[in-house]
């Protein structure tokens, strides 16, 4: 019995202590709250006055000035060599003979880099080329023979036509001689001199025309031209097979020549060699055997969101930084800008998911060079969308609008401050350019007053929560 009033007891004073503890924690929060207010009402009117004392001595003003601005595309992206070149080859199965360099070394165009063991193809290449040695002088030897027939049947045809025309010619002479006789025949000088060449004349005719006689007792022309037709057929035949063959030959040479050339690897651009993977000795089994990538001219690739890439077109100038490069602002220009998107996976952070953004491919060239650039850099890129040079401008902040729309800003001149209506133009991240027929560079206007009480009252919010109140 004892015990259980005893208990009775005890839970008791604890009931009274716990309320007694409820009531001092209301009482420190009612503190609280008080003190806030008090301080509150405290800052409020401390700042209230600071903030009259200042707007009556001094407003925050800036100046209208000619700037040129620009609103810009960021992105990043990677150097790559415009030069660069992989060299892969065809000829699977043969032994790499000879590897010249190695990852890192400094090549120029024409250098050897590697080669593989063309034995078999080289003696394949020298019977071919004695072949056609044989065959062209096998063929010039046809076409010999067949130049000579014709010769001979066209000498026959031709010596028939040449005696003709002597004694046609002779003939004419004989009667220029009789009319000339008639002429002198009162000069016996000149009458002589006509009887001794009547006697020439008359011989050549006599001699020229037997043989003609005989010439033309066994002088047949359709058979001479039929002769000479087939003579001249065969030459054209015999130099067609000349030609055949030595164009098969030819072929062949060059399938094999083709297949020699392919057995170096010979650098087409002055570069640094990035990539080596093939050793001496090894059976080459296909794939890129060396990679040379050029070292004195860059372009920057770079992957651009379906959000901007319909603003960006070629030929737009682009401003350039890398870590190497430091604070140098490097210029560029866009060059390429893909049609089609490519699929780019990018992390979804907030879901732990991964997900497929689309993204557009472009290319920027450099428009100078710099010593401290290297192949697979970073480049962080402003792309220039829009351009306004020596424009009036003000800061952002310093063009006030109106409940009706209207844009204005606040000019101070001789301490007085006067409203003068402007229209925006081209904005960027820290400035506006406006425009009126009413202000001119060098122009005071008056920025905005910041001063106000948000924050305080954030502060005593976040106290609040914090307090449990």
């Amino acid at each position: 019995m004892e015990e259980e009033e005893k208990e009775i007891v005890e839970e008791t004073i604890d009931k009274k202590e716990k309320k007694s503890k409820k009531k001092k924690f209301k009482l420190t929060k009612k503190k609280v709250i008080i003190g806030l207010i008090l301080l509150y009402i405290i800052v409020s009117f401390i700042r209230g006055r600071m903030s009259t004392e200042e707007n009556t001595n001094k407003v925050q003003v800036d100046t209208i000035e000619k700037r040129t601005l620009v609103t810009t595309i960021s992105a990043s992206g990677r150097l790559e060599s415009t030069t660069s070149k992989a060299y892969d080859s065809m000829l699977s199965g043969r032994e790499v003979k000879k590897v010249y360099v190695k990852v890192g070394d400094k090549v120029n165009k024409g250098d050897i880099l590697c080669s593989f063991d063309m034995d078999d193809a080289q003696d394949q290449y020298n019977l071919a080329s004695s072949s056609l040695k044989t065959a062209t002088e096998q063929a010039n030897i046809q076409v010999d023979q067949a130049k000579r027939a014709l010769d001979k049947v066209s000498s026959v045809k031709n010596d028939y036509e040449a005696l003709k025309s002597d004694i046609n010619g002779l003939r004419t002479r004989m009667e220029q001689i009789n009319i000339g006789k008639k002429q002198y025949e009162g000069n016996a000088e000149k009458l002589a001199e006509l009887q001794r060449e009547e006697a020439e004349v008359s011989a050549q005719l006599a001699e020229k025309w037997a043989k003609f006689q005989v010439m033309e007792s066994s002088y047949n022309e359709s058979q001479v031209n039929e002769s000479i037709n087939q003579a001249q057929d065969a030459v054209r035949s015999a130099e067609l097979a000349a030609k055949a063959a030595q164009d098969q030959s030819k072929a062949q040479i060059s399938q094999i020549k083709s297949t020699l050339d392919k057995g170096k690897i010979v650098s087409a651009v002055d570069g640094t060699v990035t990539q080596v993977n093939v050793k001496e000795g090894d059976t080459f089994t296909g794939g890129t055997v060396i990679k040379v990538e050029g070292i004195n001219e860059f372009k920057i690739e770079a992957q651009i969101s379906e959000y901007d890439i319909a603003d960006i077109k070629e030929g737009m100038k682009v401003l350039i930084k890398t870590d190497s490069t430091r604070e140098e602002e490097l210029n560029g220009t866009v060059t390429f800008v893909a049609p089609a998107a490519t699929e780019a996976a990018s992390s979804m952070m907030a879901a732990a998911q991964t997900s497929t953004a689309p993204s557009y491919k472009i290319e920027i060239s450099l428009d100078e060079t710099n010593d401290r650039l290297r192949i697979g850099m970073t480049a962080k890129l402003s792309i220039i969308k829009e351009e306004a040079k020596d424009v009036l401008s003000v800061p952002y902040d310093a063009v006030y609008t109106r409940e009706d729309g209207t844009n204005y800003l606040k000019v101070q001149e001789n301490d007085e401050i006067r409203e003068i209506n402007v229209t925006k133009g081209l904005e960027s991240d820290y400035y506006t350019e406006v425009k009126s027929d009413e202000i001119k560079e060098g122009m005071t206007v008056v920025l905005p007053d910041l001063n106000n009480q948000d924050a305080l009252e954030e502060m005593i919010n976040s106290m609040t929560v914090t307090t449990g109140i």
